[in-house]
């Protein structure tokens, strides 16, 4: 018998206006992860992402979080996850930072991305306000 393989995400929630979310947790994530795969997908969608979807850690204070699903379904949930506009009715966007196949990998993606964050605050670092790490602009509410 063949193993499962998942794929893990690290997204990170940008919300519009600096707004923050105390109350963000698995399951706000996974129903609106979950709804916006019913809406885009159907019935199918959420047949083949159900068995393997879950919410593995949440960050409140970080508006990260790391979801798993199969390997061979990433890219629809991925889909999913761009196509999500509202989280609790206020806008926002979820902007995947980092796909791996280990958990490890998003975790260490996640202190990296910390790591550049805070830098960039200290201003010894460059802006990550308009350069992303591929030499690509970096997404912003107002290019959705």
């Amino acid at each position: 018998m063949v193993r499962m393989k998942y794929r893990y995400f690290l997204v990170e929630l940008v919300w519009e206006g600096q707004h923050t979310d105390p109350t963000l947790n698995f399951h706000k994530i996974k129903d609106e992860i979950i709804q916006s795969i019913q809406q885009n997908f159907g019935d199918l969608g959420i047949g083949l992402l159900s068995d393997s979807f879950k919410v593995c850690s949440v960050s409140p204070a970080t508006n990260k979080f790391i979801i798993r699903c199969a390997r061979l379904q990433y890219q629809r949930c991925w889909q999913a996850m761009t196509l999500i506009r509202k989280f609790s009715e206020q806008p926002c966007i979820l902007r995947v930072l980092h796909v791996g196949g280990t958990i490890r990998t998003c975790q260490s993606a996640s202190l990296d991305h910390d790591r550049k964050m805070l830098l960039a605050l200290k201003g010894t670092f460059p802006s990550l306000r308009g350069d992303d790490d591929d030499g690509g602009p970096m997404l912003t509410l107002a290019d959705s």
